[in-house]
């Protein structure tokens, strides 16, 4: 039996549900082989949320385990990594150690949802309660709680009034259903359970962007729109709803709104702002403008086989126009139609269109009442609500949840809701380890997700090659690795293990991230003293310079730590190269002196150059010296700054997309100032449409060829099972006469040994002369028929197993023959040769078609739609994200200018001064390229490009290639281990 086809789901969502209800079927008799992938072991059922934050149900109600609900299909619960559709290959990871495990697959369904999005205003990511995973539902739920039971005891009334306002940023369903919940769960809460709360002091809020609530209804339905603020004016005095209005920004103790308004609050509950997984930005798969995977009618992506979407990631074309909303009903509805177009892709029949246009949309406002409409008919009150619950609890994933759900609802009115706050502990990011000598505490291979910092004991970086372990160092306390690969998400490239009893501290991923970007504030000087080795190194060469301050002057300390800086040997240190772990670097104690990404270690080394600095400011001081005036002021002044012309150059530097020259564009699909992905489609070449004729004209005739080999596949089959069929024909019905044939020589044996018997007998009676010797005569003559009665059995018994062998012979050299003719069906079809061309066509498709190499924005077409590409290229591509000045300092210059050193931005294009700092000296020295309007500058000086990473590039993100002034501060030292 051949091997079933591997069909695997990306996400635990309502796709692959009702994928799996689709294939259930095919999976049992193991036509197909199912797998999902998810980093969740649950599947969070969405429908009934608002009630699990008011304590209606139990929390563990909304979830289901995938192990059921996916059952027959395996379920793989793992980090997805990377989609390589090309090798047909999920990188997946496990969430213990990033160790990295590879699932193939013959079909491939995309259904990763959307993840919550909340950066777009300053606050609201980290002080915003989201409503997308399961783990934020209950966070919420036991922060309401929370906030009851401190305003319950809080006598300060505007923390009291803080405490007891609940913000709901969107007026959507999702924030209409939680909002009126609220509302009525607080109603009945403050009855019975927290008294000394008054009922005007809780307040709900919603703040909406449109004009009216429930926007996906106006347009359609603006009666039922009409009938939920009415009832909601009318039903709930503590609930206010804020329309024309978003939050900007969020604070621990307010919500900023976009008309200046401030909420005092402590409790912001998004449910707006999603955005695509970054999964899909290294897809190279058509997308919409929203990121959406592009379908075609039959739900696979355009442009693949074998690649399925669907759910909130994919843009699904409905028969109506537009494509499917983000709505369960949907998604399921896709997953369904996925399955079935599977199978009739396995077995060669005619894909089925999507052509499912929606059941209806219903809300509920709380207090047994909903709005609805189900296919265009309205409905209104308890009825709407007894139609959404119903609609709801069909769709809940299992009989289990079912059952509980009823026990709940039917518990509740009696037993009140449960308003248990669960101190749940959050995740700890910062962690103790203790490993021991001999123990892996890194791979080799798996993907970083930790820092590690060395408190105690030693660890050994080694490298697994061909040839056995290689050992490249051994570092000890104080040291860390694992810093790249973390910052890159990359695998390490080397192993680490214990050679000692090692103590270690654990920074997970996205904490030590954050730190890496907050802690720029040390990137001057603390980020340059990251280990003890440079404090030893620099006490003598510090007591030097502090020797020779004469007496009867007092020497700050700062300038003698400067001068300390200056002076320190890190520049005549050998240069060695780093080990890595991943593509991280490793400090070694004889590498002390280079600059740590992150500036953890250099905390402890200030601290230890303040206590020496402390030590010799009293030594100094106690003996009452001063300091002289420098003797020329003018001169010291000149040496403070190196003023240069430069210009603004994107991240990366301006990248010019090319085409083959003399090549029209067909159509491009970006304009000026766009901002483009890596991989995204920026222009169609003329060609494309001519090349993408010729590659459907080649996938046409490998499919003719294929149905063709099947057609032909199918006659032989017959012919050799009509072969068999006559091997069966010929064997049965022979082997039945020699069987009887058989029976017959049995009998006959018998009857010849009775009569042998009876002969005996009458030849004793005939010699006695008891009986005639005629009588004894008789009875020999019929033992002589008897034997030759036998011996004619026995010769008929052989002749028919001869003549059996014989057609039996025959009839299997028609069926070898058939089963050679079978298996020549495929090398005569020239389906090989068929599929060569349609690769070749595919990859001409490939280069009329131009894709953005990298993420950024485009800063200048050169070739519209129609025109001719020129030597200029088609256009230019920068990553504006991050601005860099290039200022083009004289050699006589260059020898001040230090890594890190501040610099400031001028030009009249921009208001205000723009400060950066030095992050590159060039190697090469080369003729000036801009040219200022001073007429005395030098027009042809030797110059060499210093790039000035800039604060506010956000400022200026606009302004590629214009020419500024650049002044880089000698005042400081700069950092130490300066960038090339």
């Amino acid at each position: 039996m051949s091997n079933p086809i591997r069909v695997v789901c990306l996400g635990g969502g309502y796709v692959a549900m009702w994928l799996t209800k689709a294939l259930r079927n095919a999976i049992i008799y193991k036509k197909v082989e199912m797998i999902v992938i998810s980093r969740d072991n649950y599947h969070t059922y969405h429908g009934f949320i608002a009630e699990m934050l008011t304590g209606k149900i139990q929390p563990s109600q909304v979830a289901s385990p995938a192990r059921r609900i996916f059952e027959p299909a395996y379920f793989y619960n793992a980090e997805i990594e990377n989609i390589d559709v090309i090798k047909q290959v999920i990188t997946t990871s496990r969430s213990l150690d990033g160790r990295q495990y590879e699932v193939s697959y013959d079909h491939l369904v995309i259904s990763l949802g959307s993840v919550d999005d909340l950066s777009r205003y300053p606050g609201i990511a980290e002080h915003a309660m989201k409503l997308k995973s399961f783990n934020d539902c209950y966070k919420i739920r036991n922060h309401i709680i929370q906030m009851l039971e401190l305003a319950e005891i809080e006598t300060d009334t505007e923390e009291r009034s803080r405490l007891l306002t609940f913000v709901v940023a969107g007026g959507n369903y999702g924030g209409i259903e939680v909002a009126t919940e609220l509302a009525d769960h607080f109603r009945l809460l403050i009855k019975k359970e927290y008294r000394q709360i008054a009922p005007d002091e809780i307040k709900v809020i919603v703040i909406h962007s449109g004009e009216r609530i429930l926007s996906e209804l106006v347009r359609r339905f603006p009666e039922l729109v009409r009938y939920a603020e009415n009832f909601l004016h009318d039903e709930f005095s503590n609930l206010e709803i804020i329309t024309n209005t978003r939050i900007v920004a969020a604070t621990p103790e307010e919500a900023i709104l976009s008309n200046g308004e401030r909420i005092s609050t402590r409790t912001i509950i998004s449910c707006t702002g999603t955005a695509q997984s970054p999964l899909l930005d290294k897809l190279p798969l058509e997308r919409d403008k929203y990121g959406k995977i592009v379908t075609d009618e039959f739900v696979r992506v355009k442009g693949t086989n074998n690649v399925w979407a669907g759910g909130d990631c994919a843009a699904v074309p409905l028969p109506t126009g537009g494509t499917c909303p983000p709505l369960a009903i949907y998604a399921l509805t896709c997953g369904y139609q996925i399955g079935g177009n599977i199978l009739r892709s396995i077995e060669s029949r005619k894909l089925k269109a999507y052509k499912f246009t929606g059941l209806g949309d219903a809300v509920s406002l709380g207090n047994r009442h909903a709005i609805a409409h189900l296919k265009g008919v309205p409905l209104y009150g308890f009825n709407a609500w007894v139609a959404w619950r119903i609609a709801l609890f069909i769709f809940v994933p299992s009989w289990e949840r079912k059952l509980r759900l009823l026990v709940d609802w039917s518990m509740w009115p009696f037993l009140g809701r449960d308003i248990i706050s669960m101190k749940v502990q959050e995740k700890q990011s910062l962690k103790k380890a203790y490993f021991q000598a001999g123990q892996v505490i890194v791979k080799q291979g798996d993907i970083g997700r930790c820092l590690y910092l060395i408190r105690n004991g030693e660890v050994e970086v080694l490298q697994e090659m061909s040839n056995g372990e290689t050992i490249i160092q051994t570092i000890g306390s104080g040291e860390h690795f694992g810093e790249t690969s973390v910052i890159e998400n990359s695998p390490h490239i080397a192993t680490v293990r214990a050679k000692t009893s090692v103590q270690l501290v654990v920074i997970d991923r996205e904490e030590a991230l954050l730190l890496s970007n907050s802690l720029s504030v040390f990137n001057d000087t603390n980020r340059l003293l990251s280990s003890d080795t440079f404090v030893k190194e620099n006490i003598d060469e510090y007591h030097a310079i502090a020797s020779d301050i004469p007496r009867g002057s007092i020497a700050p300390v700062n300038s003698v730590m400067s001068a300390t800086l200056e002076a320190a040997p890190w520049q005549e240190l050998p240069s060695k190269a780093p080990a890595r772990i991943g593509s991280s670097r490793i400090l070694t104690r004889s590498e002390s002196s280079q600059p740590s990404k992150f500036g953890f270690l250099g905390l402890a080394s200030v601290a230890a150059l303040i206590a020496l600095s402390s030590t010799t400011t009293y030594l100094l001081t106690s003996k009452k010296v001063t300091t002289p005036e420098p003797k020329d002021n003018a001169i010291a002044s000149q040496k403070l700054e190196v003023i240069a012309l430069g210009r603004l150059e994107p991240a990366g530097e301006i990248i010019s997309v090319a085409g083959p020259v003399g090549e029209r564009i067909g159509h491009l699909e970006v304009a000026e100032g766009d901002n483009v992905k890596n991989g995204q489609i920026l222009a169609y070449l003329e060609s494309y449409n001519e090349r993408l004729q010729t590659r459907n004209l080649a996938a046409a005739k490998v499919r003719e060829i294929q149905e063709q080999i099947k057609t032909d596949t199918l006659l032989r089959q017959v012919e050799a099972e009509k072969s068999q069929s006559e091997i069966e024909q010929v064997n049965t019905p022979q082997l039945l006469q020699i069987k009887s044939q058989q029976a017959l020589i049995r009998k006959a044996e018998v009857e010849l040994s009775e009569v042998v018997k009876t002969r005996d007998r009458f030849q004793y009676l005939s010699q006695e002369g008891a009986i005639a010797k005629q009588d004894f005569d008789n009875k020999q003559l019929i033992v002589r028929q008897a034997e030759e009665n036998l011996n004619q059995a026995k010769a008929t018994l052989e002749q028919l197993a001869q003549a059996r062998s014989s057609n039996i012979r025959t009839a299997q050299t028609a069926f070898k023959a058939s089963q050679v003719n079978l298996a020549r069906v495929d090398s005569h079809s020239g389906l090989e040769p068929a599929k060569n061309n349609l690769a070749l066509g595919q990859a001409q498709l490939e280069r009329s078609i131009i894709r953005a190499p990298q993420d950024g924005k485009v800063l200048k077409v050169f070739a519209h739609t129609g025109e001719a590409i020129s030597q200029k290229s088609i256009l230019q591509l920068g990553d504006t994200q991050q601005m860099f000045a290039v200022a083009e300092v004289y050699e006589t210059d260059v020898s001040k200018v230090k890594f890190g050193q501040e610099a400031v931005i001028t030009s009249p294009a921009f208001t205000k001064p723009i400060k950066g700092t030095v992050d590159k000296v060039g190697n090469l020295v080369f003729k000036n390229n801009t040219i200022g309007d001073d007429p005395t500058a030098e027009k042809d000086a030797r110059i060499v490009e210093v790039k000035i990473r800039l604060q506010q590039s956000e400022q200026v993100a606009n302004f590629s290639n214009l020419q500024v002034d650049v002044r880089i501060q000698l005042n400081n030292t700069g950092k130490i281990g300066a960038k090339p």
